[in-house]
């Protein structure tokens, strides 16, 4: 399975916008998604500042939309945002 990946570090109010940078990551390298996000917590969330922060990493699993020339491996992932 082939999949796109970035790191949160951050405020929890700020998951959302982690998900549209990969989703914007995926649109401008023709790729979709081809089944449900899992997330993999990489640290126990923190409370800093009245807000919690989350460190995690979002996993998609994609593929090409235009599968020509397209060999099923991709080394080239969106840059993590942290």
């Amino acid at each position: 399975m082939e999949v796109a990946a970035i790191k949160h570090a951050g405020p929890a109010k700020d998951y959302s916008k982690t998900y549209g940078l990969l989703g914007e990551w995926m649109a401008q390298n023709n790729y979709e998604w081809t089944g449900p996000a899992f997330e993999v917590y990489t640290k126990k969330p923190k409370a800093r500042g009245g807000e919690t922060i989350i460190y995690a990493e979002v996993r998609v699993p994609v593929r090409k939309k235009n599968r020509l020339g397209f060999s099923g491996h991709s080394n080239s992932l969106p840059p993590s945002h942290t």
